[in-house]
C-alpha cells in the first residue's frame, strides 16, 4: 500500500517544527533572532524538507548532509545571522541535538497518544505531540538552567580564627548589599552554627550567649571585644534591624580557578538557616567575584 502525502500539508507541519526547533535554541543558546527572521527560517528549512521529499533517491549520507549542514546551516544563519565559524557550528550542533531529542520525545509520545486514542498517526497528531515535547524541553531546560545558576554562584570558603579553621559552602549573591558602617567593608553572612565551630572552650560558650542574648553588647573580654561588630540591615516585612558580627583573621574563597583572600573579614552571624537544602551555608557579596 502507498502512502499519499499532500506537500502542502508536508510544507506546513516542517514550518511548525521548525520554528519551535529555532526558539528553543534561541531560549538554549539567548541569541538574538526576532520571530519574523525565525519564521523566514521555518518556511526555508520547510522548502528544503519539501525538496528532499521530491527526490528519494538521494543516498542516506547525501540527505544527513543536506539535511543538517544545508538546511539546519541555512536556518540558523537566517534567524541568528552570522557571527564567527566557531559559534555558527556550536548553533549547529545544538540545533542538531535539540531536533534529535525532540524528536525522540515526539516519537515516544506519539505512540502514546494514538496507542490510548486508537487514532492513526497524522499530521494533526505529530503536531500535539511536537507540542507537548516542546514544553517539556523548556521545562527541562528551566530546571538545568536554574540548576547551573545556582552551581555556578556557589564556592568552597575557609574561615580562619586563631588556631582554628572551618571549611563552608557559600553563595555569591549579588543582592548581598550590607556594609559594616564604620569601615565601609562589605559583609559576609554566616549560620551561627558554622561560627560557633571557630572557637573552642569558655570562649565559645562565651559567644553563644551573646549571640543568644538580646544584648547588643556584651563583654567577651580581650582580645575578642574589640572585634565585635553591629551590621545594620533592611529586609522585606522589617524595615530595619541589626545583625551581631564578629571579625575573624582571615577567609580564603575558591572562585574557579582563583583564590580571594580577605584579611580581617567582618562576619554577620545569622541565627536560622539560610538555604533549605542546605547547598550553602554562608553569603558572600557579589562584589567578591
Amino acid at each position: 500500500m502507498k502512502a499519499v502525502i499532500y506537500l502542502d500539508s508536508y510544507f506546513f507541519m516542517n514550518l511548525v517544527l521548525n520554528s519551535m526547533l529555532l526558539s528553543l535554541l534561541r531560549r538554549i543558546r539567548r541569541l538574538k533572532g526576532s520571530m519574523l527572521r525565525i519564521l523566514a527560517a521555518s518556511v526555508f528549512g520547510g522548502a528544503g524538507a519539501c525538496f528532499l521529499l521530491l527526490y528519494p533517491s538521494w543516498g542516506i549520507f547525501m540527505k544527513i548532509f543536506f539535511t543538517y549542514l544545508g538546511i539546519g546551516g541555512g536556518m540558523i544563519l537566517i534567524a541568528f545571522g552570522f557571527h564567527g565559524r566557531k559559534k555558527f557550528f556550536q548553533n549547529l550542533c545544538w540545533l542538531t541535538g535539540i531536533t534529535i531529542g525532540l524528536g525522540g520525545i515526539v516519537q515516544f509520545l506519539t505512540e502514546q497518544y494514538t496507542g490510548v486514542f486508537y487514532l492513526e498517526t497524522g499530521e494533526s497528531t505529530v503536531m500535539i505531540a511536537a507540542a507537548a515535547g516542546t514544553a517539556v524541553m523548556i521545562w527541562l531546560l528551566k530546571k538545568l538552567t536554574g540548576w547551573a545558576e545556582k552551581e555556578s554562584c556557589l564556592c568552597s570558603v575557609t574561615l580562619f580564627f586563631e588556631d582554628r579553621s572551618v571549611p563552608v559552602i557559600g553563595y555569591l549573591d549579588s543582592g548581598n548589599l550590607l556594609k559594616e558602617p564604620v569601615s565601609g567593608k562589605p559583609v559576609m553572612v554566616l549560620e551561627e552554627s558554622v561560627f560557633l565551630e571557630l572557637f573552642k572552650g569558655q570562649v565559645r560558650e562565651k559567644m553563644a550567649l551573646y549571640l543568644e542574648k538580646e544584648e547588643m553588647q556584651w563583654d567577651l573580654g580581650e582580645p575578642y571585644a574589640e572585634r565585635i561588630r553591629l551590621v545594620p540591615y533592611k529586609s522585606i516585612g522589617r524595615k530595619r534591624g541589626l545583625l551581631k558580627g564578629f571579625i575573624i583573621d582571615r577567609m580564603v574563597a575558591v572562585m574557579g580557578e582563583k583564590d580571594v583572600e580577605l584579611v580581617r573579614p567582618v562576619i554577620a552571624v545569622y541565627p536560622g538557616v539560610l538555604s533549605s537544602d542546605q547547598s550553602y551555608r554562608m553569603i558572600l557579596p557579589g562584589t567578591l567575584q
